[in-house]
């Protein structure tokens, strides 16, 4: 699978390099440490859904954290647009990685590979793994290594992500954020995990549904009395969970609160996504 990254600073243009390795996290662990967003692009390759929430996750620890990015937030998306531009009109996962120790840029650009239908139809299994993601308001490459034993452990077990867990409560995915629907409604860790954008839009959608929300963490003990659950995330959007360590989540089956808003969040991704050098991206 082809990898094409650019590294930009301000003293020039984006320079083209070949990224080690054959996928993003083995590229991004090659590079200085940093903090990172990946996101998809839509409508061969030209869209985006949330650019300004990931670019503006990304820039906003950088002054607490002493770094003076190289490159203006609100330069980006048309960055973006002419990097991807030759690309098209193939689908991309692109990944940012803004670089701690001198504020420079990196972006990497890996070809889109959908899940495969089944997964959305049928759902998957998970499974639950005892880590901790210290400062979760900050997406660091450092955790892609820190999770490394826990994702070799999904993968052994044939499951499709790991659960993370913590003083017994279930906060989020390694590299998703977790929701579950019992009789009270939608639930969903409201701190504690990384904030994710899809994550947003999704809150966004359980309310304009009309649909109940209660933030708070699930403890693992309550795992038998779901109804349904599923994960969200840029790249995959809305996915049911039919399986949490080998135990079956209500009736085994993608439930009715996720088919609606799996529709819903389809609809919302025509409607929002937008051009990339469309966006206008303020501090």
């Amino acid at each position: 699978m082809t990898l094409h990254g650019w590294r930009i600073s301000a003293a020039g243009r984006p320079r083209p390099f070949a990224p080690a390795g054959e996928d993003l996290d083995t590229a991004t662990l090659a590079l200085p440490p940093g903090l990172y967003t990946t996101l998809r692009t839509f409508g061969g390759g030209r869209k985006a859904l949330g650019l300004c929430a990931h670019l503006r996750r990304l820039y906003r620890p950088l002054p607490a954290l002493s770094v003076r990015p190289q490159v203006p937030l609100e330069r980006l998306p048309g960055l973006l647009d002419a990097l991807t531009a030759p690309l098209r009109p193939r689908e991309w996962r692109l990944r940012l990685v803004l670089h701690l120790e001198d504020g420079t840029l990196t972006v990497l650009a890996q070809p889109l590979v959908p899940p495969p239908e089944w997964v959305y139809r049928e759902g998957v299994a998970v499974i639950t793994v005892p880590l901790v993601r210290r400062r979760p308001e900050l997406k660091r490459t450092a955790f892609i290594a820190e999770s490394r034993a826990e994702r070799q452990a999904v993968r052994a077990q044939g499951a499709y992500e790991g659960l993370l867990v913590r003083r017994g409560r279930i906060w989020e995915g390694l590299t998703s954020n977790f929701f579950y629907v019992t009789q009270a409604g939608v639930g969903t860790a409201g701190y504690g995990v990384l904030r994710g954008v899809t994550r947003r839009a999704v809150i966004f959608l359980v309310r304009r549904l009309g649909l109940p929300l209660t933030y708070a963490a699930l403890p693992v003990a309550q795992l038998s009395a779901l109804e349904e659950a599923f994960l969200t995330s840029s790249s995959r959007g809305v996915v049911p969970i039919v399986r949490v360590d080998g135990r079956p989540v209500g009736s085994g089956l993608p439930g009715p609160v996720t088919r609606r808003l799996q529709q819903a969040y389809a609809a919302y991704v025509a409607r929002r996504a937008r051009p990339l050098k469309g966006w206008r991206c303020g501090p």
